[in-house]
């Protein structure tokens, strides 16, 4: 079977459970015949999204390169793609049980969604943090290449973190106030750590990442931050403040 997959380490370490495997992988469409890209990528790549071109050109100069970051503690992606639409339906979730909470931090440029049916399109800018429930049908377009980071979070730990108040969290984009800078600079050194074969350094990376965002989200809700199941995440954030404000004078 034809894939696209290319560039794949594989490796174990004693992150999270003993002998937990965490895995690596990338793909670019550059090692594709242009005329093949897009077919062969929307047929093979087994998207949790369904991806449409806008028009001819774009198929044409279509072109996607992903980085993934796979643990037990959740999914990170680092995606650069050429002007598409995305969509998730109901059937996709039927159909792949993918049970995940997304944060997605916009690189740029902007890029609009649509969360649900009979809602406005939201237009997330470049910089800001927006979370998706894949179990909920959602859209996403842009007309000029994009980038963006992906942190996907099992359902089960969203919930052991907010309980009910995840049904809230679809099509949110959080606010400037509380973590989410951190939470957003956490992200991007995630980014430049996932390549690194050092797969310890990487795992506990994606794991730190993914208590901070636990923490993210129960302050975006309003809830209690200070108790002992925040202590991983704040952790982490407290590593993240003092790094982006080590050699600051102030």
């Amino acid at each position: 079977m034809l894939t696209i997959m290319s560039g794949m380490h594989r490796g174990e370490c004693m992150a999270g459970s003993p002998r937990a495997r965490y895995t690596y992988e990338e793909a670019d469409t550059a090692t594709l015949d242009a005329s093949d890209r897009f077919a062969l990528w929307r047929d093979t790549a087994r998207l949790p999204m369904t991806p449409e071109a806008p028009h001819a050109e774009s198929r044409r100069r279509f072109h996607i390169c992903l980085r993934r970051l796979s643990g037990p503690s959740g999914r990170f992606a680092d995606l650069t793609a050429s002007p598409m639409k995305l969509s998730r339906e109901q059937s996709h979730y039927a159909r792949d049980g993918l049970d995940m909470v997304s944060l997605t931090l916009m690189l740029g440029p902007q890029v609009r969604h649509q969360f649900g049916g009979g809602r406005d399109p939201t237009v997330v800018q470049p910089g800001q943090i927006f979370i998706k429930d894949f179990a909920q049908p959602a859209t996403a377009w842009w007309e000029t290449s994009s980038r963006s980071l992906n942190l996907h979070v099992p359902r089960v730990t969203v919930e052991a973190a907010v309980g009910s108040k995840l049904e809230r969290l679809h099509g949110t984009v959080l606010s400037q106030a509380g973590l989410s800078s951190m939470l957003e600079a956490q992200l991007l050194k995630l980014a430049n750590i996932a390549p690194r074969p050092e797969n310890m350094v990487r795992a506990t990376a994606l794991d730190a990442t993914v208590d901070l965002a636990t923490s993210v989200l129960r302050c975006e809700l309003g809830m209690r931050i200070e108790d002992e199941a925040n202590n991983a995440g704040m952790f982490a954030a407290a590593q993240t403040f003092i790094k982006r404000h080590l050699t600051s004078p102030v």
